[in-house]
């Protein structure tokens, strides 16, 4: 980390993530152990060039390494996936006066991509196993500002972002592979069929919206705040997978 005394200032840093999850449906006569290890560096670089304008630029590079194991009726799938990723950010600000702030912002992030930890499905459809990353690029412009020496604060920002490949829960309809004409009638084992949600890339979507959010101190003891917001959100694309395997 700089001195934050300069025009000039960075930052850098590296973090890492370990996660193991267990799920065991003995009902189901299925288990999936699910793993993640993400590790990222980060750095940020920003520039004072005068009392009133300001500008950064950030970026995060991200390793994601993720695996899954499944068993059902006796079968094993395990599944394994490495995810490299960019995110940048770009920022500015400019002050019009000592106590409002005009800022705008263009980011890009990313989800990891992931399975479906159905040990079922990935038995009996294993084209749906892999669910890829989805990317939002994000727009923003807004207005910071305080008056009445502080005790009021307004602040209202327009935003836009992009979503591509969005993961999205879809229902499908797929063998049942531990079927058994002489499971008992009720049982899970007697379906030859089944049908469940899963996450899918299934979409793509344009999302628009203001938010405005005032803030007051109306007296000693009594703070006031409200929230505005308009979202204009669309689908531009969905595709869900077939709905019968």
């Amino acid at each position: 980390v700089s001195n934050g005394d300069t025009r000039l200032k960075y930052m850098v840093g590296v973090n890492r993530f370990e996660h193991e999850q267990v799920e065991l449906f003995t009902g189901f006569n299925f288990a999936t152990t699910y793993t993640v290890r993400n590790t990222s560096g980060f750095g940020l670089l920003s520039y004072d060039f005068s009392d009133k304008l300001t500008a950064s630029i950030e970026g995060r590079q991200s390793r994601d390494e993720i695996g899954q194991v499944g068993v059902f009726a006796g079968i094993t799938t395990p599944r394994a996936a490495t995810y490299n990723r960019f995110s940048p950010r770009v920022a500015a600000s400019y002050k019009l006066t000592p106590d409002v702030m005009l800022y705008g912002v263009v980011s890009r992030g990313d989800a990891p991509g992931t399975f479906n930890t159905n040990a079922s499905l990935s038995a009996a459809a294993p084209q749906y196993n892999n669910v890829r990353e989805e990317q939002i690029t994000n727009y923003e412009l807004g207005v910071k500002s305080t008056w009445l020496e502080g005790r009021l604060t307004a602040n209202l920002t327009a935003y836009s972002m992009d979503w591509k490949d969005q993961q999205l829960l879809v229902a499908i309809t797929y063998p049942n592979l531990a079927y058994s004409p002489t499971a008992p009638a009720g049982s899970v084992n007697a379906q030859q069929n089944i049908t469940g949600q899963f996450t899918s890339n299934a979409g793509a979507s344009k999302v628009n919206g203001v938010e405005l959010e005032v803030a007051a101190k109306a007296t000693e003891h009594l703070n006031l705040r409200g929230t505005l917001s308009y979202v204009d959100a669309k689908f531009k694309d969905f595709c869900s997978p077939q709905a019968w395997i």
